[in-house]
């Protein structure tokens, strides 16, 4: 019998949950399955033959689509009286075997009092295995995924606590009360594995709890405990200031003495002790040929880097992996309106052509940027083992604050001299191989000139899903009688940006918005969130932006500032300029040769 594919066994070792797990049917498949699952966290597997004595168990794994041992009709009943309370069966379909259809099989676990939980396609990743398998999870009919949470937790198993709500099916979250209080309760065990642990894995435990943070308050703008909940996690990663600004933020619309006595004094923005500040780039005589791999979708933060680069250099010496025509003017069939479409002249490579030109020294710089893996493993291992003396460096612009150095080096197996880093936290150490390179603006969409009448107050455009944006711009609303629901094409976008004397910036999923970048450029004052992420040559607060850091003092300030347009017209020119100056494409693109050429040597 030959064992089951590996790609198909990678992706169900990354999707089961945090169970001990049994596997019911001994044989090659059951075994090899088992290795697969026997690395991951909190997993312990072993095998049970059909006769082995009967034990209550967590977890069962079947595995089916196997006509060397069919499966009996009784085997979900017989299982399932083994199975505890709250555990779960992990029914496995061989991709390419002739499965259980999903409806035949929520009928037979129906008979045996189980349900259908939730299910996915797996691929084998190969021609011979064309038709996909499936996982699917069954539970008892009476299962209650938060009353297994909280028995987890109690019994000091954060982790695995978490692990259960992440497995709640999506059709049982569209009611919002009940969304938001899965999201929070997310949030609760979080927060308790985080200080079970020690400080590895807490940036991602922190980012965790920030989607559920979002999540939450989408639905329950005004639940306190959320606020609480992300409020110490920013403290434990070092930033207090932050805390204090979610609870600030939520007070001042729904007020809570018993909270309001947990702020304490006003704690400064956070200060990193060591400035991030590129050096000068020095062009040598004959400039560097740049390699950038990239995802092919469209994609701001390497697109604009792209452009610039290519300004810099000149669109001969730059080279991008896998080709990308939205950078060669072709528009995409979606995401037209996205300003990140350019047409530099380029070549489309074949994995082996490139690799020749690798392997004939035509490239002085790679630039690896696709982080979500789209380009193979064989392929990123191939690039970085025929580089020659082409310097490479990882660039991450990603929307979160995760370090994803070490998990990309064993990806590529080689270890990245440079990181550069779009959404890296001022209040982390991330090492001293990384360097942040936030977003920039692309230079011909920044006007010339910025003067002419405004006749609009504030802009802003967006939708209100992530960060504090549904309790800002719904307070400011009540408060302002602004409309901040408007829709615009990408015309009219920009001509309402150029009326616009002030536009704001929120936080978004990430910190670093392309807002934040696009206000000045057009000439509008940026009212902003002041950014928790490291931004060499920042905008000053008061000269080139304004920056606020709750919701009253956002009302205050826009109060202020809408009345006083001749000084906010001196600040937006300053902030345009500084733009044009540091936070253009070409200017990031000088910046990140800057680093590499001073850290490097090269």
């Amino acid at each position: 019998m030959s064992p089951l594919p590996v790609e198909f066994v990678r992706q169900l070792a990354g999707i089961v949950p945090g169970y001990t797990s049994d596997i019911f049917y001994p044989g090659p498949h059951a075994i090899h399955f088992a290795k697969a699952l026997s690395d991951r966290p909190h997993v312990r597997v072993h095998a049970l033959s059909p006769d082995a004595p009967v034990t209550m168990v967590d977890c069962h794994v079947v595995i089916t689509g196997n006509q060397d041992e069919p499966l009996a009709e009784d085997v979900f009943a017989s299982l399932g009286e083994t199975l505890n309370a709250a555990g779960c069966l992990l029914i496995v379909g061989l991709p390419g075997a002739g499965t259980l259809s999903l409806n035949a099989l929520a009928d037979q676990l129906g008979h045996a009092g189980l349900a259908l939980y939730r299910h996915c396609a797996v691929s084998a990743g190969d021609a011979e295995h064309a038709e996909p398998g499936y996982v699917a999870f069954a539970v008892h009919a009476g299962y209650n995924p938060l009353a297994h949470a909280r028995e987890l937790l109690q019994n000091g198993n954060a982790g695995w606590a978490y692990e259960v709500l992440q497995q709640i099916p999506e059709p049982l979250l569209q009611d919002p009360a009940t969304r938001a209080h899965v999201a929070a309760e997310k949030q609760v065990c979080l927060l308790a594995w985080d200080r079970a642990a020690n400080e590895t894995g807490r940036l991602e435990r922190f980012f965790r709890s920030q989607i559920a943070f979002y999540d939450a308050i989408a639905h329950a703008p005004l639940a306190h405990e959320v606020y609480l909940c992300q409020g110490e996690f920013w403290r434990r990663l070092g930033d207090e200031s932050m805390r204090q600004r979610l609870l600030r933020s939520v007070l001042h619309v729904a007020p809570e003495p018993r909270i309001a006595s947990m702020i304490g004094e006003p704690a400064a923005p956070y200060v990193p002790a060591k400035d991030l500040i590129p050096p000068a780039w020095n062009p040598p005589a004959k400039l560097p040929r740049v390699l950038f791999i990239m995802h092919p979708r469209p994609h701001y933060g390497q697109d604009v880097l792209y452009d610039g680069l290519c300004t810099v250099l000149g669109d001969e010496n730059v080279v991008e992996f896998p080709y990308k025509p939205t950078l060669h003017g072709e528009k995409p069939a979606e995401l037209a309106h996205y300003p990140c479409m350019f047409n530099r002249r380029g070549t489309a490579y074949s994995p082996a052509q490139l690799l020749a030109q690798l392997g004939e020294g035509a490239f002085d710089l790679i630039i690896y940027g696709e982080l979500e893996q789209y380009v193979d493993q064989a392929t990123a291992r191939a690039i970085a083992h025929t580089r020659g003396n082409a310097a490479m460096v990882l660039f991450d612009a990603q929307d979160d604050p995760l370090d994803h150095w070490a998990e990309m080096c064993e990806f590529a197996a080689f270890q990245f001299p440079l990181y550069f880093k779009r959404e890296m936290l001022a209040c982390w150490n991330y090492g001293e191989h990384t360097a942040p390179l936030p977003f920039a603006y692309p230079d011909h969409r920044i006007p010339d000139t910025v003067e002419g009448e405004r006749t609009d107050d504030v802009f802003w455009a967006g939708h209100r899903q992530f960060g504090l944006r549904l309790l800002y711009l719904e307070h400011l609303e009540k408060r302002f009688g602004f409309n901040l629901a408007k829709t615009y094409s990408q015309e009219e976008y920009t001509q309402a940006l150029s009326r616009a004397r002030l536009g704001l910036n929120i936080f978004g999923f990430g910190f670093d918005t392309v807002r934040y970048w696009e206000v000045p450029a057009h000439g509008a004052i940026l009212l902003s969130e002041r950014l928790p992420i490291r931004v060499p040559y920042n905008f000053v607060d008061g000269e080139s932006a304004v920056f606020f850091d709750d919701l009253p003092e956002l009302a205050d300030k826009l109060a202020h500032w809408i009345a006083r347009p001749d000084e906010a017209r001196a600040i937006a020119a300053q902030g345009h300029a500084l733009l044009k100056r540091r936070h253009s494409g070409s200017a990031r693109a000088k910046q990140l040769l800057a680093w590499v050429q001073a850290r490097l040597k090269r």
